[in-house]
């Protein structure tokens, strides 16, 4: 059996395997992506500029 038969035989044998790893690192790919998305909503910086309105709002009824 030459080299070049020897890689398509190995490659025939693989290609189930292939297709589900690359499902499933599509998945987890999506998976991590998600949570970064997440994170970096939740992490954004806060609006202060609403802090004033609060802070005449409790001033206002003492």
């Amino acid at each position: 059996m030459t080299p070049e038969e020897l890689r398509k035989y190995k490659l025939q044998i693989l290609r189930p395997y292939r297709t589900r790893n690359m499902v499933l690192s599509m998945g987890l790919f999506g998976s991590v992506a998600a949570i970064y998305a997440y994170t970096m909503y939740k992490m954004r910086p806060d609006d202060f500029n609403k802090l004033e309105t609060i802070e005449k709002f409790k001033n206002s009824g003492k």
